[in-house]
């Protein structure tokens, strides 16, 4: 009996095996970095595969031996978490995932695949490159603790933002960020996705903002943008100081991020405040 493929849909108990296989595949040389950017270098929990779009499967006389997840990042593109073996680099259970997530995605409004890859993990990178993906850009994740003590003054210029501010920072969000899906919808309904948002204010102006994504041990900054008018004039370092201020003061145990690595600017600002690189990835792109 050769390799069958099903999905934790038709197979629910198949859950918690597939749960460790993922945690097995953890930061190092043999990651496979989460689908979903705010999971990234978090221990995979069984939230984390109940959320996907999809987790495929594929079972070898009834034993689990490969796993693949299917993450939305778009209405257009697929985040593939994975392919991961249960056998070390195992070249044709893994050629196999990704041929049958293919084929399921051919009926599918969704063009094109993505995957982040640790840098670390060599293999990976390779098969992916040698299905036809292409190397983009690398893309650094970093990360902030935050400690027992409140060691961050709040700032007055920098607040959470209400209901009545959401269109203002709406319109700064679509100006920094026109191709996030962050603002498809309303802000009121990100909120209770579980984001929160900030905005800073200048000359009773507001020309700044963020949204942070909250957990119970790491928020994650997906969005912080300042106005094209206002840059050059440190109110990228006067909202991220007051957006860590008010997050120091949440249930959060750190705050954590992604960049391109060759944003250096970016990078630059974030290291000032504390942040460290976590790890590095590889963005690979390919069609459907």
């Amino acid at each position: 009996m050769g390799i069958i493929f099903t999905d934790l849909d038709e197979r629910p108990d198949l859950l918690e095996p597939t749960c460790a296989l993922f945690r097995a595949h953890g930061p190092g040389r043999h990651h496979a970095v989460h689908g979903e950017p705010k999971r990234i270098g978090l221990p995979v929990q069984q939230r984390d595969l109940l959320d996907c779009l999809g987790v495929l499967i594929a079972l070898e006389n009834g034993i689990l031996v490969g796993a693949l997840g299917l993450c939305s990042y778009s209405d257009e593109q697929i985040t593939l978490w994975g392919p991961i073996t249960t056998r070390p680099e195992d070249t044709p259970v893994a050629d196999a995932l990704l041929h049958t997530a293919r084929e399921v995605l051919q009926d599918s409004t969704y063009e094109s695949l993505r995957t982040q890859i640790d840098i670390r993990n060599r293999y990976l990178r390779s098969f992916f490159l040698n299905h036809g993906y292409r190397a983009w850009k690398n893309n650094a994740i970093y990360t902030r603790p935050f400690t027992a003590q409140l060691t961050q003054p709040l700032i007055e210029s920098v607040t959470r933002s209400t209901r009545s501010e959401h269109d203002l920072l709406f319109r700064i969000f679509s100006e920094c960020f026109p191709e996030s899906g962050h603002h498809d919808v309303t802000l009121e309904e990100r909120e209770q996705e579980g984001y929160r948002h900030y905005h800073l204010i200048h000359k009773n102006n507001i020309i700044g903002a963020a949204a942070v994504h909250g957990g119970s041990k790491r928020s994650w900054l997906s969005l912080f943008g300042v106005q094209s008018t206002q840059r050059g004039h440190g109110y990228g370092n006067e909202l991220l100081a007051g957006l860590l201020a008010r997050e120091e003061r949440t249930n959060a145990q750190s705050i954590a991020l992604e960049v391109l690595d060759d944003n250096t600017s970016a990078k630059k600002v974030y290291e000032h405040h504390g942040f460290q690189r976590l790890l590095t990835t590889a963005i690979i792109t390919g069609p459907v």
